[in-house]
């Protein structure tokens, strides 16, 4: 066992250089104040094993720690002898100190993408969480609460109810999380703005036009009518009294048709809300995005706000966009991505920059907290397992930036293999970040994706050009071969389970088996071949889908109904069937385009 293989890798270990080894029984827990917050000591010898805590807290992390240690050890001892059965549980005689850089690790979970895990999923999820030692958790919501008195915006959802809340939280209390209410209150309201009971709330009613020309349905509730804040206010009132955090995010981002003249009624907007009873004692969340937009609006915020500066691309300013709200003295989490959404496998290179760099402005400018974001746009494809490095290497460089800031591609799949998985394998860990970096094996790199699979979603994109400019048939076939490549190390390895559920079309009895896992895996790596077949087709001639044959098209028909099979499988292993008709609407879209040869300039998914 190599202690490096900790994560979060501590700030402090001494091991006993003889490799001496002792058995991991608590005898000893003394509580010590003279350590930081959330701060742990593990003495580990011959007597037995002493833990040391500054807190509640950090008597947790200091058993999250020792757990990983046992895992570590019995990892190497099975491997050793092929068994280890009745291993009786050794650790190396050691001296570990440590504490975070940051006493908010929390993660956001996009459950309105259409994907909301079961509970049993949230369960699982929760319990990984806390084995990375996060703290807190957001679940963010548009419409996936079920709302006394709004059951048409929600019915066909599968949401969360008043009950299914108090369960979540009963986990996240368990494991010492924070479970923060979070519902968008200004933009992102498409899905209450669809139904005709509520379009007239809408600053623009009959839509408007976004990026790259597309025609969009109306996504920002108006600030200037009643009825919009009567909304907003019933929606928090029944929402937050279920919640014990003393936190709760109100959104606010991007509400794309609130115009630059109207800007002031984002701050006015925000103000009223923290007028609502319900928030008054509760610290006010938002999304940073407008203000980077609007400075000027920083001046005119609350003092008593907490402002959520985002940014999922290597390379955003983290540090411009919070220095001014630093030097106001405004409250600031720093929230980085997985990179998993819109990539199916995770743009992994991206998401370690990502997180580093906004780790290292949260430290530099006093953020309080550090939030790991992954979201569902455009149908939420992404298979569970790809967002877990991303969780490591967060959940790592936020603990101690110093000590873990050496975290490599090759070292993050190893910590992932050994920690994410009911058993621990390598492997596994080694293989996801593997298909995570195919994305950078080719030129073109759009913001907030990937170019492999950006045609699959939007297919009137032509491949080549535009976004995917520089695309080349050359790149796709050493793309497809380093996917083959991570299939044979999944299938490979100890862990692999030779019959696999997709292929039978049959459910295991475990749903978080690693034959599971390797079944997600797997369908990763499918998706992303068949989206190097789709673009090689389209780039043997103009780059369009109209430009080939028939013949062609109807190979990537029947390619694509394994996928929607396979898609529907998953889903339902860990997922409410809520959401799943959605998302197929992007699949159903792409085979009716195979089929006709036409694609539609103005489609951007099946809400518009």
């Amino acid at each position: 066992m190599t202690a490096i293989d900790l994560v979060p890798y501590p700030r402090s270990i001494q091991v006993d250089p003889s490799g001496k080894q002792v058995r991991a029984i608590v005898n000893n827990i003394v509580m010590d104040d003279s350590l930081p917050s959330q701060g742990y000591r593990i003495i580990a010898e011959d007597t037995g094993v002493t833990l040391m805590a500054a807190d509640e807290d950090g008597l947790r992390y200091a058993e999250v720690t020792l757990e990983q240690l046992v895992r570590l050890s019995e990892l190497s001892h099975s491997r050793e002898s092929k068994t280890g059965s009745n291993y009786d549980s050794r650790i190396p005689a050691c001296r570990i100190t440590d504490w975070p850089d940051f006493l908010v690790r929390s993660v956001m979970l996009d459950i309105s993408r259409t994907k909301i895990p079961t509970l049993e999923s949230m369960d699982h999820i929760i319990e990984l969480l806390a084995r990375l030692k996060f703290n807190q958790l957001h679940l963010y919501m548009e419409h996936t609460f079920a709302y006394t008195g709004h059951d048409e915006v929600w019915k066909y959802a599968d949401p969360y109810t008043a009950g299914d809340v108090e369960h979540i939280k009963a986990t996240c209390r368990q494991y010492g999380i924070d479970l923060v209410p979070h519902q968008n209150t200004l933009g992102h309201m498409e899905r209450w703005l669809v139904h005709e009971r509520y379009r007239q709330l809408a600053i623009k009613p009959d839509g408007f036009y976004w990026l790259f020309g597309i025609e969009r349905k109306p996504t920002t509730i108006d600030p200037d009518k009643s009825e919009s804040f009567l909304l907003v206010s019933q929606l928090l009132q029944q929402l937050i009294p279920l919640f014990d955090s003393p936190y709760v995010h109100v959104g606010m981002d991007e509400p794309w048709e609130l115009s630059g003249e109207r800007s002031y009624q984002w701050v006015e907007w925000l103000k009223r809300l923290k007028g609502i009873d319900q928030l008054k004692d509760r610290h006010v969340m938002v999304w940073g995005d407008y203000l980077n937009s609007h400075p000027k609006l920083i001046d005119e915020l609350p003092d008593d706000i907490t402002v959520c500066e985002w940014g999922y691309d290597s390379g955003h300013p983290f540090g411009s966009h919070l220095e001014p709200l630093s030097s106001r003295g405004i409250t600031t989490y720093t929230c980085c991505g997985t990179s998993s959404w819109l990539s199916l496998t995770s743009r992994v290179n991206n998401a370690l920059s990502n997180i580093s760099q906004a780790v290292q402005a949260g430290i530099d400018y006093g953020s309080k907290g550090l939030m790991i974001c992954d979201w569902g746009d455009m149908g939420h494809h992404q298979q569970l397992p790809f967002m877990f490095p991303s969780l490591v290497a967060a959940a790592a460089l936020s603990w101690s930036y110093d000590d873990n800031r050496s975290i490599d591609l090759s070292h993050l799949g190893r910590l992932t293999g050994v920690h994410m998985f009911s058993s621990p394998c390598p492997e596994m860990g080694e293989a996801l970040v593997s298909l995570g970096q195919v994305h950078d094996m080719v030129v073109p790199k759009p913001p907030n994706m990937s170019a492999l699979v950006l045609h699959l979603l939007l297919p009137q994109f032509p491949v080549g050009s535009g976004l995917t400019t520089g695309l080349t048939i050359e790149d796709l076939e050493r793309v497809a071969a380093s996917v083959d490549e991570s299939v044979a190390l999944c299938n490979l390895s100890d862990c692999a389970v030779k019959d696999s559920a997709v292929k039978n079309n049959r459910i295991k009895s475990d749903m978080w088996s690693m034959g599971y896992v390797v079944d997600e895996i797997l369908a990763g790596a499918e998706w992303l071949k068949f989206a190097i077949k789709d673009a090689g087709f389209r780039l043997e001639h103009d780059g369009s889908l109209s430009s080939v044959s028939s013949v062609k098209r109807n190979e990537l028909i029947s390619d694509l109904a394994q996928i929607q099979d396979m898609h529907r499988l998953l889903w339902l292993r860990r997922n409410r069937n809520g959401g799943l008709d959605e998302s197929g609407k992007w699949l159903e879209h792409l085979a009716y385009c195979y089929r006709s040869g036409s694609t539609d300039p103005k489609w951007f998914g099946p809400l518009g």
